[in-house]
């Protein structure tokens, strides 16, 4: 049996897909199933760009000629990706459609199974599922956004172990392993040098958010470090970047003794909390040049609210010490929490504007009600009410109304007030707050 799993278009094109690439190495690892990955969304971007990746070869050696291509990237491929999707949503055939599924019939799969991560894989994923099961391809679709497939009809599956059944009928858990990236021509990558997602662990460690829906209620479990360490070992890893929403200090810690006689470059993001001081000369020791905190306010009450488990204080000087250490920062902030008020929200951007020399680039984002949240299973805890879900071409959006404090409306009105001023503290390109992994570089 041949099963092929696919990454459709459409996402950023920089790294390759974890998500198929887990998949493959644990179908692989417990059957003789033959698993190859495609990631079409790289194909597409390589065709439709093609003159940016060229440009790109010689830009890659200047932080403002390379960052200038990927900003120039991220602007053009906004209008045709969302071109595409609305031309799907009308029943018109998208850019490439035939050479991208051209490539997946070249593998005579037995069976195809898309990773649709982002809603804006949707419509790329369900025209291609269409096509095949029309021709008597066995398609199975799985991943966050691929409930909307499962209405529409094509079987999905929530993880690996019922991939495994799926295509077995066996129900025991199955082995990890390591990750094979060998599918993927580094050519199809926009980046400096390839850079590898990866993870240390499945769930949260703290898990208790008001605002995430990125752990899923996954318990808690750590990934083996050896099959991290041959990972990296059997795909000569030299840039690698941990797609775990928190990584703990102990776990941290753990990460810098394997990874310190590597020689690789690497990127991370956790809650900023007391536990962190003290370690980051080793983590900078090992190979980590640039870590992400989960800041989201400079007010401890919004702190407690959002139920993140850390301190002002502790925060301020876990941002000097790293950044002392020699380790860039992305900080995330979160402007309009239900409760918010004016004084909370001035509280954060005052706390940017005193911790400034610590910085190296600020992400500011206005809190969104999302399903499976905290916030959305308990909205009276948090004085939300008038919860509102609409279906749009490329998804679902939820409004809602707030007791007290700033509105959604409000919040997004202040955050225009301040986003010019919040720029200015940055020390990194703009476009490195969607693009975080490439803060290995520069």
């Amino acid at each position: 049996m041949k099963l092929l799993l696919v990454y459709p278009p459409f996402c950023t094109p920089t790294v390759p897909p974890h998500s198929v690439t887990g998949l493959a190495a644990y179908i692989s690892a417990n059957t003789d199933i033959t698993v190859k990955c495609l990631d079409l969304n790289a194909k597409f971007h390589r065709r439709k760009f093609a003159e940016l990746y060229r440009r790109m070869e010689r830009a890659k050696g200047t932080l403002n000629s390379y960052s200038g291509l990927l900003g120039k990237y991220s602007s053009r491929a906004k209008k045709v990706h969302r071109e595409n999707n609305l031309m799907m949503a009308r029943g018109e055939e998208p850019e490439f459609f035939s050479e991208l599924l051209a490539l997946i019939v070249k593998e005579k799969p037995d069976a195809v199974g898309f990773s649709i991560v982002y809603n804006s894989q949707i419509f790329y994923g369900a025209k291609l599922i269409k096509a095949l099961s029309g021709n008597g391809v066995d398609c199975v679709a799985g991943g966050p956004a691929a409930a909307r497939l499962g209405r529409e009809g094509c079987r999905v599956l929530n993880d690996g172990k019922e991939l495994l059944e799926y295509l077995t009928g066996r129900t025991e858990s199955g082995n990890s392993c390591a990750l094979d990236f060998s599918h993927y021509p580094e050519d199809d990558y926009l980046s400096k040098e390839m850079i590898y997602p990866m993870r240390s662990s499945q769930g949260c460690s703290h898990g208790a958010c008001a605002f995430c829906t990125h752990h899923e209620n996954v318990p808690y479990r750590e990934i083996d470090l050896e099959c991290i360490k041959k990972t990296i070992l059997d795909n000569k890893i030299k840039n690698l970047f941990f797609i775990d929403d928190n990584i703990p200090a102990g776990r941290l810690s753990e990460l810098a003794d394997m990874l310190g006689p590597l020689n690789v470059r690497w990127w991370c993001q956790t809650r900023p909390t007391e536990d962190l001081l003290g370690l980051f000369p080793k983590l900078r020791g090992s190979g980590l040049v640039c870590i992400s905190f989960g800041v989201e306010s400079g007010n401890q009450r919004i702190l407690d609210s959002m139920g993140k488990g850390t301190r002002v204080e502790d925060i301020r000087e876990v941002l000097a010490e790293s950044h002392g250490s020699g380790i860039r920062n992305i900080v995330f902030v979160m402007f309009g929490f239900p409760g918010e008020d004016a004084a909370s929200f001035a509280d954060t951007v005052d706390f940017l504007r005193e911790n400034r020399e610590n910085l190296d680039m600020v992400s500011a984002a206005v809190f969104g009600l999302q399903k499976g949240s905290r916030v959305y299973a308990r909205p009276e805890d948090y004085g939300v009410f008038g919860i509102c879900e609409r279906e749009t071409p490329l998804g679902e959006t939820i409004s809602y109304k707030v007791r007290a404090g700033l509105s959604e409306e409000q919040a997004h009105a202040m955050k225009e007030k301040v986003v010019k001023e919040l720029r200015d503290m940055d020390r990194l390109p703009k476009i490195f707050c969607l693009l975080k992994e490439q803060s290995l570089f520069f």
